[in-house]
Protein backbone atom coordinates (compact mmCIF):
# COMPACT_ATOMS: atom_id res chain seq x y z
CA UNK A 1 0.00 0.00 0.00
CA UNK A 2 1.13 3.58 -0.94
CA UNK A 3 0.07 6.35 0.48
CA UNK A 4 0.25 10.08 -0.11
CA UNK A 5 0.04 12.03 2.99
CA UNK A 6 -0.91 15.64 1.44
CA UNK A 7 -3.92 17.12 2.70
CA UNK A 8 -4.01 19.48 -0.42
CA UNK A 9 -3.72 16.82 -3.53
CA UNK A 10 -3.51 13.37 -4.82
CA UNK A 11 -0.25 12.77 -6.08
CA UNK A 12 0.75 9.34 -7.15
CA UNK A 13 3.89 8.38 -5.17
CA UNK A 14 6.59 7.79 -7.39
CA UNK A 15 9.09 4.90 -6.60
CA UNK A 16 11.33 2.76 -7.90
CA UNK A 17 12.22 -0.56 -7.17
CA UNK A 18 15.82 -1.72 -8.00
CA UNK A 19 17.71 -4.81 -8.28
CA UNK A 20 17.82 -6.26 -4.60
CA UNK A 21 13.83 -5.44 -3.91
CA UNK A 22 15.03 -1.90 -2.35
CA UNK A 23 12.90 1.07 -2.56
CA UNK A 24 13.77 4.47 -3.71
CA UNK A 25 11.85 7.63 -3.74
CA UNK A 26 12.46 11.26 -4.76
CA UNK A 27 12.63 14.01 -2.07
CA UNK A 28 9.14 16.21 -2.23
CA UNK A 29 8.89 19.72 -1.49
CA UNK A 30 5.26 19.71 -0.74
CA UNK A 31 4.39 16.56 0.58
CA UNK A 32 5.61 13.59 2.73
CA UNK A 33 5.38 10.41 1.56
CA UNK A 34 5.15 6.86 2.81
CA UNK A 35 5.09 3.43 1.46
CA UNK A 36 3.78 0.99 4.29
CA UNK A 37 3.55 -3.04 4.82
CA UNK A 38 1.12 -4.35 7.61
CA UNK A 39 3.34 -7.46 8.18
CA UNK A 40 1.65 -11.21 8.63
CA UNK A 41 2.14 -11.09 12.60
CA UNK A 42 2.65 -8.57 15.30
CA UNK A 43 6.70 -7.75 16.18
CA UNK A 44 6.36 -5.73 19.42
CA UNK A 45 4.09 -5.02 22.05
CA UNK A 46 2.30 -8.43 22.80
CA UNK A 47 3.21 -8.96 26.26
CA UNK A 48 6.00 -7.17 28.59
CA UNK A 49 9.53 -8.92 28.35
CA UNK A 50 8.93 -9.16 24.83
CA UNK A 51 12.61 -8.22 22.94
CA UNK A 52 12.61 -7.74 19.24
CA UNK A 53 14.93 -6.37 16.59
CA UNK A 54 14.70 -4.63 13.80
CA UNK A 55 17.42 -3.26 10.92
CA UNK A 56 17.46 -2.06 7.31
CA UNK A 57 19.88 -0.11 5.76
CA UNK A 58 19.31 3.22 4.31
CA UNK A 59 20.84 5.42 2.05
CA UNK A 60 20.26 9.16 1.70
CA UNK A 61 21.75 9.89 -2.10
CA UNK A 62 20.42 13.63 -2.11
CA UNK A 63 19.58 16.36 -0.46
CA UNK A 64 16.15 18.82 -0.31
CA UNK A 65 12.68 17.84 0.91
CA UNK A 66 10.20 19.87 2.99
CA UNK A 67 10.69 19.85 6.82
CA UNK A 68 14.54 19.69 6.59
CA UNK A 69 14.52 16.44 4.16
CA UNK A 70 14.09 13.80 6.74
CA UNK A 71 13.99 9.76 6.06
CA UNK A 72 13.63 6.82 7.08
CA UNK A 73 11.14 4.74 8.74
CA UNK A 74 8.48 4.38 11.27
CA UNK A 75 7.05 1.34 12.86
CA UNK A 76 2.93 1.48 14.23
CA UNK A 77 -0.33 -0.49 14.04
CA UNK A 78 -1.88 -1.11 11.11
CA UNK A 79 -5.45 -0.50 12.96
CA UNK A 80 -5.29 2.06 14.76
CA UNK A 81 -4.15 5.20 13.05
CA UNK A 82 -3.93 7.29 16.43
CA UNK A 83 -1.47 5.09 18.00
CA UNK A 84 2.01 5.95 18.75
CA UNK A 85 4.61 5.50 16.27
CA UNK A 86 8.71 5.21 16.50
CA UNK A 87 10.61 6.32 13.48
CA UNK A 88 14.44 5.63 12.83
CA UNK A 89 16.49 7.14 10.29
CA UNK A 90 17.20 11.42 9.79
CA UNK A 91 15.02 13.83 11.48
CA UNK A 92 14.26 17.08 9.86
CA UNK A 93 16.51 18.81 12.71
CA UNK A 94 19.50 16.99 12.32
CA UNK A 95 22.19 15.33 10.60
CA UNK A 96 22.85 12.25 12.32
CA UNK A 97 20.67 9.17 12.34
CA UNK A 98 18.67 9.42 15.71
CA UNK A 99 15.34 7.41 16.65
CA UNK A 100 12.00 9.70 17.70
CA UNK A 101 8.45 9.57 18.39
CA UNK A 102 6.91 10.48 14.66
CA UNK A 103 6.69 13.53 14.34
CA UNK A 104 9.78 14.51 15.68
CA UNK A 105 9.16 14.36 19.78
CA UNK A 106 11.63 12.74 21.92
CA UNK A 107 14.35 12.77 19.50
CA UNK A 108 17.50 10.53 20.60
CA UNK A 109 20.42 11.79 18.11
CA UNK A 110 23.19 9.54 17.49
CA UNK A 111 26.99 10.57 17.53
CA UNK A 112 26.98 8.86 13.76
CA UNK A 113 26.83 11.55 10.71
CA UNK A 114 24.97 11.39 7.80
CA UNK A 115 26.94 10.79 5.19
CA UNK A 116 25.16 11.55 1.54
CA UNK A 117 25.76 8.30 -0.50
CA UNK A 118 26.60 6.22 2.03
CA UNK A 119 25.16 3.26 3.38
CA UNK A 120 24.26 2.83 6.84
CA UNK A 121 22.92 -0.07 8.70
CA UNK A 122 20.20 1.24 11.23
CA UNK A 123 19.52 -1.39 14.39
CA UNK A 124 17.31 -1.13 16.90
CA UNK A 125 16.50 -3.42 19.92
CA UNK A 126 12.65 -2.94 20.58
CA UNK A 127 11.66 -4.02 24.64
CA UNK A 128 8.25 -3.94 25.50
CA UNK A 129 7.99 -3.19 28.73
CA UNK A 130 5.13 -2.44 31.68
CA UNK A 131 4.39 1.84 30.79
CA UNK A 132 7.09 3.26 28.52
CA UNK A 133 8.90 1.16 26.20
CA UNK A 134 12.98 0.92 25.74
CA UNK A 135 14.30 1.21 22.14
CA UNK A 136 17.75 1.09 21.37
CA UNK A 137 19.33 1.83 18.16
CA UNK A 138 22.64 1.04 16.94
CA UNK A 139 24.35 2.72 14.29
CA UNK A 140 26.64 0.59 11.68
CA UNK A 141 27.25 -1.81 14.09
CA UNK A 142 30.91 -4.06 13.40
CA UNK A 143 30.20 -7.27 14.82
CA UNK A 144 27.50 -10.04 14.59
CA UNK A 145 27.31 -9.36 18.30
CA UNK A 146 24.86 -7.03 20.28
CA UNK A 147 27.11 -3.91 21.16
CA UNK A 148 26.63 -3.17 24.88
CA UNK A 149 26.14 0.51 24.14
CA UNK A 150 23.40 2.26 22.27
CA UNK A 151 21.54 5.42 22.18
CA UNK A 152 18.54 4.74 24.18
CA UNK A 153 14.91 5.80 24.01
CA UNK A 154 12.58 5.23 26.95
CA UNK A 155 9.40 7.71 27.02
CA UNK A 156 7.03 6.00 24.47
CA UNK A 157 4.90 3.48 24.75
CA UNK A 158 4.62 2.03 21.06
CA UNK A 159 1.67 -0.87 21.86
CA UNK A 160 1.16 -3.35 19.15
CA UNK A 161 3.21 -2.86 16.09
CA UNK A 162 2.60 -4.98 13.36
CA UNK A 163 2.95 -2.23 10.26
CA UNK A 164 6.71 -0.73 8.61
CA UNK A 165 6.54 2.07 6.75
CA UNK A 166 9.05 4.24 4.59
CA UNK A 167 7.99 7.81 5.39
CA UNK A 168 9.88 10.96 3.81
CA UNK A 169 10.71 14.34 1.83
CA UNK A 170 14.07 13.75 1.55
CA UNK A 171 16.15 11.60 -1.03
CA UNK A 172 16.21 7.91 0.32
CA UNK A 173 16.84 4.59 -0.28
CA UNK A 174 15.96 1.41 1.90
CA UNK A 175 16.73 -2.21 1.77
CA UNK A 176 16.57 -5.25 3.67
CA UNK A 177 14.39 -4.52 6.35
CA UNK A 178 14.83 -7.19 9.08
CA UNK A 179 12.58 -8.19 12.29
CA UNK A 180 13.98 -11.06 14.44
CA UNK A 181 14.64 -12.36 18.07
CA UNK A 182 18.14 -11.83 18.27
CA UNK A 183 20.69 -9.36 17.15
CA UNK A 184 22.25 -11.98 14.86
CA UNK A 185 19.09 -12.18 12.87
CA UNK A 186 18.67 -9.16 11.66
CA UNK A 187 22.66 -8.26 11.08
CA UNK A 188 23.87 -11.36 9.38
CA UNK A 189 23.04 -12.05 5.47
Amino acid sequence: MFTNHSTTRVELLLVKFTNGNSVTAPSTTNDIYSASRQTSQSFAGESNGQTTYLSFLIWQYGSGGQFGGFGGIYVGNSTNEFAPKLFLGRGGNSNNWQIETLGGTGSIVSNEAIVVNQTALLVVKLETLAGHDRFTLFVNPTTHSEPTTGFVKNDLDLGIANRISMYHTGEFMMDEIRIGTTFTDVVTA
